[in-house]
C-alpha cells in the first residue's frame, strides 16, 4: 500500500481501549470489531534531518505487517499485525527456547508460565489521554520485583505453544558449557529453518534500505504455525534512530554500532550471527565471551556443532564488518553450506 494511504487520524485511537501490555508496547482492542492490535509509539526528534527519509517497509517476508500509523504532535503511533501463539498470546523463539532450557525438568509435567519483553527501545510515551487505562482494561498488577506484569488472564502461556520438548526438537544436552559441550541439544534443522525465516525478513529490510542496528531475541516472535515473525523496522524522517541499550550490551549489537562510523548492513549480520550463536549452543554470546568480542578473539565455540555450523558463526561473527560474511549481500550468506538444504524459493513463496 502507498504510504499516504497508511497514514489515519489519531483521533481513531480513541475509541479503543488498551488490555495488555507487553513491555514497550500496548495491545489495543478495536470495540468496533472486537479485534486486538498491538501499538507502539516512536517520539519524535526535535531535530529533524532530510538526510534521513522516511521508509515504511512492505512486503518484507516473515515479518509483522504494518497496517496503519498516526502522527500525533510529539509522536508516531504504529499500528501493528497482532501476531498471536494458538491461545492468542505472544511468543518469543529465543526466550521460549532459554525457558525450555532454564525449567526442563518440568516441560514435561506442566507448561510454565513466562512474560517477556517483546520489544526494546526507550520509554513508551503515554498515549492521547482519550484512550481508556482502567477498568477491565486495566493491564497492569504491581509486581514485587519492581517489573510490570500482566494479569492472568494476558500472561504468556507455554511460548512452544503447548507442544512438546521433543516436538521442537529440543532434549536435555549430554553435558554442559562446564564440560565444553552444548548448554542444550537443539536440532540444527529446526534452527535451519528459523535462521533462513530471519534471513529471509533482513534481506527484504536491506534491499528496501532498512537496517534493524539492534535486532535481538526481543524481535523475534513465533507465529501459530511456528514460523518466525520479526518485528516491525522501519525509517522515519521525524524519529532519530536510536539503538537498544541493552542490545549493545549483551552483543547482539554489533561493535561498530554506537560507534563514529555509520553502520552497513553487515551490522544485521553480526546480530544475525549474535541470535545463531545463542540458538545453537543454548548460550548468549555475551556469557560465553563476557568481554566482549575484539579483533583477535577466538570465538569459544562448544563440541557438538556440525562443521557447517561453526564456519557459519565464525564468519558472521567477525569484528572487521569487512570480513563478515554478509558484508557484500545476501546471497553469499544463503549459500553457505549449512543453508545446502534450505529451498529458498519455496519459503518465500
Amino acid at each position: 500500500r502507498p504510504i499516504r494511504t497508511l497514514s489515519a487520524a489519531v483521533e481513531n485511537l480513541r475509541r479503543c481501549k488498551v488490555v495488555g501490555v507487553i513491555d514497550k508496547v500496548q495491545i489495543v482492542q478495536d470495540p468496533a470489531t472486537g479485534g486486538t492490535f498491538i501499538l507502539k509509539s516512536l517520539p519524535k526528534s526535535h531535530v529533524e534531518t532530510r538526510e534521513r527519509q522516511t521508509i515504511i517497509p512492505h512486503g518484507v517476508p516473515f515479518m509483522v505487517k504494518l497496517l496503519c500509523y498516526y502522527a500525533s504532535e510529539d509522536s508516531i503511533f504504529l499500528h501493528l499485525e497482532h501476531v498471536q501463539g494458538e491461545r492468542g498470546q505472544h511468543c518469543l523463539l529465543a526466550r521460549s527456547i532459554l525457558l525450555l532450557s532454564i525449567l526442563q525438568d518440568q516441560i514435561a509435567r506442566a507448561a510454565p508460565r513466562h512474560h517477556p519483553r517483546l520489544l526494546g527501545g526507550e520509554k513508551l510515551p503515554p498515549l492521547p489521554a482519550p484512550i481508556p487505562k482502567t477498568g477491565r482494561g486495566e493491564p497492569l498488577l504491581p509486581s514485587s520485583s519492581g517489573r510490570q506484569q500482566l494479569e492472568p488472564a494476558l500472561q504468556e502461556p507455554s511460548l512452544t505453544h503447548g507442544r512438546s520438548a521433543a516436538s521442537w526438537g529440543l532434549r536435555r544436552a549430554p553435558g554442559s558449557w562446564g564440560h565444553g559441550r552444548r548448554a542444550w541439544a537443539v536440532k540444527e534443522e529446526q534452527v535451519r529453518l528459523w535462521a533462513a525465516e530471519i534471513l529471509l525478513a533482513l534481506e527484504g529490510l536491506h534491499q528496501q534500505g532498512v537496517l534493524c542496528r539492534d535486532l535481538n531475541p526481543r524481535n523475534l516472535l513465533l507465529d501459530t504455525a511456528g514460523h518466525v515473525r520479526l518485528t516491525f523496522f522501519g525509517q522515519w524522517t521525524e524519529v532519530a534512530p536510536q539503538c537498544c541499550s541493552q542490545a549493545l550490551e549483551e552483543l547482539y549489537s554489533a561493535p561498530e554500532v554506537g560507534g563514529i562510523t555509520e553502520p552497513t548492513e553487515a551490522a544485521d549480520c553480526w546480530s544475525f550471527g549474535s541470535l545463531l550463536y545463542e540458538l545453537l549452543t543454548g548460550v548468549p554470546l555475551s556469557q560465553s565471551h563476557p568481554s566482549g568480542i575484539h579483533p583477535h578473539t577466538q570465538l569459544q565455540l562448544p563440541e557438538g556443532l556440525s562443521l557447517a555450523a561453526a564456519s557459519l558463526l565464525t564468519q558472521l561473527l567477525q569484528h572487521n564488518p569487512k570480513r563478515r560474511l554478509g558484508a557484500g549481500g545476501m546471497a553469499k550468506l544463503k549459500s553457505h553450506s549449512f543453508f545446502s538444504t534450505v529451498p529458498w524459493n519455496k519459503l518465500v513463496g
